[in-house]
Protein backbone atom coordinates (compact mmCIF):
# COMPACT_ATOMS: atom_id res chain seq x y z
CA UNK A 1 0.00 0.00 0.00
CA UNK A 2 1.73 3.92 -0.72
CA UNK A 3 1.06 5.97 1.91
CA UNK A 4 -1.19 8.52 1.08
CA UNK A 5 -0.12 11.51 4.04
CA UNK A 6 3.49 12.93 4.90
CA UNK A 7 2.86 11.16 8.71
CA UNK A 8 2.54 7.83 7.03
CA UNK A 9 5.81 8.58 4.58
CA UNK A 10 7.70 9.87 7.77
CA UNK A 11 6.21 7.17 9.91
CA UNK A 12 7.84 4.48 7.46
CA UNK A 13 10.86 6.85 7.06
CA UNK A 14 11.13 6.32 10.94
CA UNK A 15 11.17 3.18 11.00
CA UNK A 16 13.85 2.07 8.06
CA UNK A 17 11.59 0.70 5.37
CA UNK A 18 12.03 1.93 2.24
CA UNK A 19 9.07 3.34 0.13
CA UNK A 20 7.13 1.30 -1.85
CA UNK A 21 7.92 3.60 -5.08
CA UNK A 22 11.66 3.09 -4.24
CA UNK A 23 11.56 -0.48 -4.47
CA UNK A 24 9.74 -0.54 -7.57
CA UNK A 25 12.49 1.76 -8.95
CA UNK A 26 14.62 -0.52 -8.01
CA UNK A 27 13.17 -3.48 -9.34
CA UNK A 28 13.53 -1.77 -12.67
CA UNK A 29 17.24 -0.82 -13.09
CA UNK A 30 17.86 -4.25 -11.71
CA UNK A 31 15.55 -5.55 -14.70
CA UNK A 32 16.84 -3.39 -17.28
CA UNK A 33 20.24 -3.99 -16.16
CA UNK A 34 22.69 -6.59 -18.37
CA UNK A 35 24.78 -6.80 -15.94
CA UNK A 36 22.51 -8.01 -13.98
CA UNK A 37 21.28 -10.62 -16.44
CA UNK A 38 24.41 -12.38 -16.55
CA UNK A 39 25.08 -12.65 -13.13
CA UNK A 40 21.76 -14.37 -12.58
CA UNK A 41 21.96 -16.30 -15.61
CA UNK A 42 24.99 -17.55 -13.78
CA UNK A 43 23.08 -18.77 -10.45
CA UNK A 44 21.35 -21.36 -12.22
CA UNK A 45 23.33 -24.45 -11.83
CA UNK A 46 23.77 -27.19 -14.49
CA UNK A 47 21.09 -29.12 -11.72
CA UNK A 48 18.89 -26.52 -11.82
CA UNK A 49 18.61 -25.84 -15.38
CA UNK A 50 18.41 -29.98 -16.22
CA UNK A 51 15.85 -30.18 -13.92
CA UNK A 52 13.84 -27.29 -15.43
CA UNK A 53 14.48 -29.76 -18.89
CA UNK A 54 13.15 -32.49 -17.24
CA UNK A 55 9.79 -31.01 -15.46
CA UNK A 56 9.44 -29.27 -19.46
CA UNK A 57 9.02 -25.99 -17.79
CA UNK A 58 7.85 -23.30 -20.64
CA UNK A 59 8.56 -20.09 -18.31
CA UNK A 60 11.81 -20.81 -19.21
CA UNK A 61 11.43 -21.08 -23.19
CA UNK A 62 13.60 -18.48 -24.46
CA UNK A 63 16.03 -17.92 -21.71
CA UNK A 64 18.14 -20.92 -22.15
CA UNK A 65 18.31 -24.03 -23.99
CA UNK A 66 19.83 -27.08 -24.14
CA UNK A 67 21.89 -29.55 -27.17
CA UNK A 68 21.68 -33.04 -26.49
CA UNK A 69 25.25 -34.21 -27.41
CA UNK A 70 24.07 -37.73 -28.88
CA UNK A 71 21.95 -35.88 -31.79
CA UNK A 72 23.63 -32.64 -32.18
CA UNK A 73 20.08 -31.38 -31.84
CA UNK A 74 19.08 -27.83 -29.33
CA UNK A 75 15.48 -27.70 -27.85
CA UNK A 76 14.20 -25.11 -25.99
CA UNK A 77 13.57 -26.26 -22.26
CA UNK A 78 10.01 -27.29 -22.58
CA UNK A 79 10.45 -29.49 -25.78
CA UNK A 80 8.46 -32.65 -25.75
CA UNK A 81 11.19 -35.20 -27.11
CA UNK A 82 12.84 -36.82 -24.76
CA UNK A 83 15.13 -35.21 -22.33
CA UNK A 84 18.74 -36.31 -22.97
CA UNK A 85 20.86 -38.00 -20.35
CA UNK A 86 22.51 -35.24 -17.43
CA UNK A 87 25.84 -36.32 -19.20
CA UNK A 88 25.20 -35.92 -22.41
CA UNK A 89 23.19 -32.48 -22.17
CA UNK A 90 24.75 -28.93 -22.92
CA UNK A 91 23.64 -25.51 -22.05
CA UNK A 92 23.13 -22.35 -24.39
CA UNK A 93 22.39 -18.96 -23.33
CA UNK A 94 21.51 -17.73 -27.15
CA UNK A 95 20.21 -19.93 -30.14
CA UNK A 96 23.39 -18.61 -32.11
CA UNK A 97 25.51 -19.93 -29.32
CA UNK A 98 24.26 -23.59 -30.32
CA UNK A 99 24.45 -23.19 -33.90
CA UNK A 100 28.18 -22.03 -33.94
CA UNK A 101 28.60 -25.21 -31.88
CA UNK A 102 27.18 -27.36 -34.62
CA UNK A 103 24.10 -27.99 -33.40
CA UNK A 104 20.67 -27.81 -35.57
CA UNK A 105 17.26 -26.88 -34.37
CA UNK A 106 15.02 -29.11 -33.06
CA UNK A 107 11.90 -29.75 -35.35
CA UNK A 108 9.34 -30.73 -32.92
CA UNK A 109 9.65 -27.40 -30.52
CA UNK A 110 11.49 -25.03 -33.37
CA UNK A 111 13.63 -23.06 -30.75
CA UNK A 112 15.20 -20.85 -33.22
CA UNK A 113 11.54 -19.54 -33.39
CA UNK A 114 11.05 -18.85 -29.98
CA UNK A 115 11.09 -15.32 -28.70
CA UNK A 116 14.41 -14.38 -26.07
CA UNK A 117 13.31 -13.51 -22.55
CA UNK A 118 15.49 -12.42 -19.89
CA UNK A 119 15.18 -14.60 -16.67
CA UNK A 120 14.62 -11.69 -14.28
CA UNK A 121 10.93 -11.36 -16.03
CA UNK A 122 10.57 -14.97 -15.43
CA UNK A 123 11.50 -14.54 -11.95
CA UNK A 124 9.50 -11.58 -11.62
CA UNK A 125 6.12 -12.63 -12.98
CA UNK A 126 6.37 -15.64 -10.27
CA UNK A 127 7.13 -13.35 -7.49
CA UNK A 128 4.27 -10.84 -8.36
Amino acid sequence: MLPRDSDEVEASEAKGEPLPEARFKEASLIRNSEERRGMILKELSHDQKYEICVKRDSRFDGVFWFGSRESEVFCCPSCKARTPAYSKIQFYSSVEEAESMGYRPCRRCLPDKVPVKRLEDVWFRNCI
